[in-house]
């Protein structure tokens, strides 16, 4: 019934490509779910060519599990065989959640919440805060809005074409369970230390909430697009970190209410993504299923998406200054 094995490598998806310098020696048996010497087709048109190239049995390399997939095709659709691994991309999983991610966090927010009360410690948040703060001089109020922009960025990026790890809904439940448990955690610890502002009288300084929104968005975008490029997580928390110096400069928070903040909103993003494979455990094993069959198909070459000759591309960001919003957008042509 098999029609077709293809040779994978530096040349997935090209059948007719020369092979490399020595890869004929590594023809040889095929891979026993496949068949000795079966012909190798042609992945657009299914044509067998008259030459036998079977898949060499020592590859190694490709995602965590150091296994593959393997695409072969038959007279009828596409099978997924094991076989040994291939050398493809490692894949960063963005789903993946190990207790120290959140373990550290805790530990983190409970040493920011020692300078609450204890004396030293607090003379120490003083001394940042006198050298750090404007103290309500040129106050601005772009730290409002820029909060919001790594969660909006993940949506942006979504609607410009690039998926990311999860589906629309699927990423949509993730984030409504991040901020859930966000706002109950940071209105929790705020009612909780009735820590006073540095500008005001008002008994809510710890944690902060704006930096704590912006991280909870920061961690999100950076695990949906993880995989694609960590740079995007990067400037996720780079947008983070802004936030968490105006809190600061605007003399809105001490130093250890945005690292208490930033600390619960890592949390709050962690927590959810551990949690939704164990509630939504069918949408989850759906979700593998398919990554793994995008993967092994990237892996082989096969229905990639087509490199556009031409076209206009394009990214769009939130802004915030001068008093003004918006959003901005940069088109290639």
């Amino acid at each position: 019934m098999v029609a077709a094995t293809a040779w994978f490598g530096a040349y997935a998806g090209n059948v007719d490509a020369a092979m490399p310098d020595g890869a004929e020696a590594l023809i040889g048996e095929t891979a026993a779910v496949v068949g000795d010497e079966a012909p190798v087709a042609d992945v657009e048109t299914g044509a067998a060519p008259a030459a036998s190239v079977a898949v060499p049995l020592d590859f190694t390399g490709f995602n965590p599990t150091d296994t593959a997939r393997v695409l072969r095709l038959t007279e009828e659709e596409l099978i997924f065989a094991e076989t040994p691994a291939l050398p493809c991309r490692k894949y960063r999983d963005g789903m993946a959640v190990n207790y120290w991610q959140l373990g550290t966090p805790v530990a983190v927010g409970a040493v920011a919440s020692l300078f609450v009360k204890t004396p030293k410690l607090v003379q120490a948040r003083e001394y940042v805060q006198k050298h750090l703060s404007q103290h309500g001089k040129h106050k601005t109020t772009v730290d409002n809005y820029l909060q919001y922009a790594p969660i909006v960025a993940s949506y942006g990026l979504f609607a410009c074409g690039l998926k990311g790890e999860n589906g629309l809904l699927d990423r949509t439940i993730i984030a409504a369970m991040s901020y859930t448990i966000f706002v109950a955690v940071n209105a929790g610890m705020k009612f909780a230390f009735g820590e006073k502002r540095p500008d005001s009288n008002a008994h809510n300084s710890f944690p902060s909430g704006h930096t704590g929104t912006a991280v909870t968005g920061a961690e999100f975008l950076r695990r949906e697009y993880w995989s694609t490029s960590p740079w995007i997580g990067v400037a996720g928390y780079a947008v983070a970190l802004t936030t968490a110096y105006l809190r600061i400069h605007n003399d809105r928070h001490w130093i250890n209410d945005v690292v208490g903040g930033a600390a619960v909103g890592y949390f709050s993003t962690t927590l959810a993504y551990w949690l939704y494979p164990k509630i939504f455990r069918k949408r989850y094993e759906r979700h593998i299923k398919e990554r793994e069959a995008r993967l092994a198909r990237e892996c082989a070459g096969i229905d990639l998406p087509k490199r556009r000759s031409g076209g206009v591309t394009g990214f769009g960001a939130p802004f915030a200054g001068g008093g003004a919003v918006g959003f901005s957008m940069a088109l290639n042509f």
